[in-house]
């Protein structure tokens, strides 16, 4: 129902929104397929069904969330680095992005998502990202053979989990393959659990290495950094670097500089943990809604979520 003490109540056109809580994004298409929800989110291989069949009311839009892998510090096997470098530059971010996801995803740059914020100069945070994230097999290669000597075995396994969607599961899977691809002594198993399991394996370091998804309410890069660093709410397994460490606390002490100074510390500070593997960014999440023709004056921003009191009908 509308409030009539809302600041901004002369701009709310719509009396009353009637939300529908779903399971699944099968369950929301099929919602607005049959004309019974005027707007709903969508994921998965649902995105392409909903180009086929409603190209014009499909809205595909940059999200500020951002998928990576978070790894097991305490496991003797993920915390090795280079057996983590050798998995990143396995990774074909483009690919994964376009042809696994093929959901208005985009590779990963680092650790902060694409548009979040820009530098003194007008470009995007990851234009001034140094190291960058690159598909390189031969590399890949080289690092896990680095791997097999630091570690003294030739063939090294792990587990990795995700959340049982459909995007999850492609993104495990292709990274499964892709591992494949390094050697045949590394073997990669995948794990599909129910979101809140996924996330208790974590909190109770019962895990090799997942992939997981952050996004932030405000913009700014620390909140992504803090991934990796001693006081991230999901640095699980407390993950640390001294020299990263020291960036992140210059970046804390926001009276002895500059907003362009931090965002070039912030920026030195992502460069380095793209080089650490702290984490290990894989894909920028896309927001996809449908929305019927009838309803004008939402939008779907990078940060937080839609305005549907700024709704109203054709």
């Amino acid at each position: 129902m509308t409030n009539p003490k809302y600041y901004d109540a002369k701009r709310v056109a719509i009396k009353k929104i009637h939300f529908q809580v779903v399971g699944s994004p099968q369950t929301s298409f099929k919602l607005f397929q049959s004309g019974s929800v005027d707007e709903t989110q969508i994921s998965g291989s649902w995105v392409n069904n909903a180009r086929k069949q409603f190209k014009n009311e499909l809205k595909i839009r940059q999200y500020g969330q951002l998928a990576f892998i978070p790894w097991n510090n305490y496991d003797k096997t993920t915390r090795n680095l280079n057996l983590r470098r050798a998995i990143s530059y396995a990774i074909n971010r483009k690919q994964l992005a376009k042809h696994v996801l093929n959901d208005g995803s985009t590779p990963a740059q680092s650790v902060v998502p694409e548009g979040e914020v820009k530098d003194a100069s007008g470009k995007d945070f990851n234009a001034g990202v140094t190291h960058k994230l690159t598909y390189n097999l031969a590399t890949a290669k080289k690092y896990f053979a680095r791997a097999q000597q630091q570690l003294g075995r030739k063939k090294i396994s792990f587990q990795l989990i995700s959340a049982d969607t459909d995007a999850y599961k492609a993104v495990a899977e292709y990274i499964q393959a892709q591992s494949k691809k390094i050697s045949p002594d590394l073997d990669v198993s995948v794990r599909s659990l129910p979101l809140q399991q996924e996330i208790s394996n974590f909190s109770n370091h019962n895990f090799q290495a997942g992939t997981l998804g952050w996004s932030t309410d405000f913009p700014d890069p620390i909140d992504y950094l803090n991934l990796a660093s001693k006081a991230g709410v999901i640095n699980f397994t407390k993950w640390t670097n001294p020299k990263y460490q020291a960036l992140i606390d210059q970046i804390n002490d926001t009276k002895n500089q500059t907003p362009a100074q931090r965002i070039k510390l912030q920026q030195r500070a992502a460069s380095l943990l793209n080089q650490l593997q702290g984490v290990t960014p894989l894909y920028q999440y896309s927001s996809v809604h449908l929305l019927s023709n009838k309803v004008k004056g939402i939008d779907y921003p990078l940060i937080g979520y839609q305005k549907y009191e700024y709704g109203s009908w054709k």
